[in-house]
């Protein structure tokens, strides 16, 4: 067990969980104990703890230690953070695919939703956590939508430089060979702006409609959440150069649903992974402020968030709206 520095202290502990038959790693961070009797509750009072996964291939404490510098950061104000190894990652036990793409098919189908679904079930009982919000970046954002449909523990969800399409193999090879030529070659850069206008009018004609390659599966784990209540705060880097054309999933899905369950964020001149310039700091703020709207420490809960579990009937019912609502 290791003592972290700062305003508040906090305790670090590196514990095992067993999920779906594989031994996860995970770093508890929690408030010391001398800190939480002098506040309004002990360690096995907490209304409501933080679930970080991992990004991409990354460990669980991400790039630049962003994961360890927000879950600190959290914990010394009152909400109890753990950072999970998934399968294959980091210290965690299972095999991980050896080529990106199969990774991010097991990312983009889902696949790890099970795993995390039993894990937030273990953390829970185990930290006597009431609720629990899940964290995820960029892959991470994708497992996080679908493990949280598949747990009943996760009442919120934060994703951070989200995606939500799925990329094509041949597509994404002839975008990256052109993105290549863009900082060398001038009429690159102008095909590349004339690009992005011409999806933005496609977008316009079409209604709005989901472009073909949209990751079905993650939107309807999405639609089924924020209709039963859960809340989620989506971070990004504000675009640069004014770029548009590409399909903005979160503003569709917040004309779907009341705003203030899907809210946005977006930080300027940071990069993806959100810890270039001031992005840290911002998310930081960004995510303790919405907690304390959602979740606060103190006095009562928002009613939305009272998530009732859904059970298979329920939830098969839902799925079938849920594949209409999509065609």
């Amino acid at each position: 067990m290791a003592r972290a520095t700062g305003a508040v202290s906090v305790w670090r502990e590196i514990i095992s969980i067993a999920a779906e038959g594989t031994n996860l790693r995970a770093t508890c961070h929690i408030s010391a104990p001398e800190e939480a009797d002098r506040g309004t509750r002990s360690r096995t009072q907490f209304p409501i703890g933080i679930l970080f996964l991992n990004s991409g291939f990354h460990p669980r404490s991400a790039a630049s230690d962003s994961s360890v510098h927000w879950a600190d950061w959290l914990a010394q104000r009152g909400y109890p953070s753990i950072r999970l190894d998934l399968p294959g990652l980091g210290d965690s036990d299972g095999d991980l695919p050896s080529d990106v793409n199969a990774f991010l098919g097991l990312v983009n189908t889902g696949s790890y939703a099970a795993v995390i679904a039993a894990a937030a079930k273990s953390v829970s009982e185990r930290l006597g956590l009431a609720r629990l919000v899940v964290v995820g970046h960029c892959a991470g954002a994708v497992s996080a939508l679908f493990g949280a449909a598949a747990a009943n523990e996760i009442r919120g969800v934060v994703l951070l430089s989200p995606y939500f399409h799925l990329e094509e193999e041949e597509a994404s090879t002839l975008r990256s060979e052109f993105r290549a030529l863009i900082p060398r070659v001038r009429i690159a850069r102008y095909l590349s702006k004339t690009y992005d206008c011409l999806k933005w009018v496609r977008n316009k004609f079409q209604n709005n409609r989901l472009p073909p390659n949209a990751n079905l599966g993650q939107l309807r784990c999405w639609n089924e959440l924020t209709s039963s209540g859960v809340p989620t705060l989506v971070i990004r880097p504000l675009p640069r150069n004014g770029r548009k054309g590409d399909f903005d999933y979160v503003r569709y899905m917040q004309n779907k649903h009341p705003k203030e369950r899907i809210q946005l964020r977006q930080i300027p001149r940071t990069n993806h992974a959100l810890v270039t310039g001031s992005g840290k700091e911002d998310v930081a703020n960004q995510v303790a402020q919405w907690l304390d709207g959602w979740f606060p420490l103190t006095g009562e809960i928002k009613g939305a968030i009272g998530r009732e579990p859904s059970g298979p009937a329920k939830r098969s019912a839902g799925a079938g709206e849920r594949v209409a609502a999509y065609k």
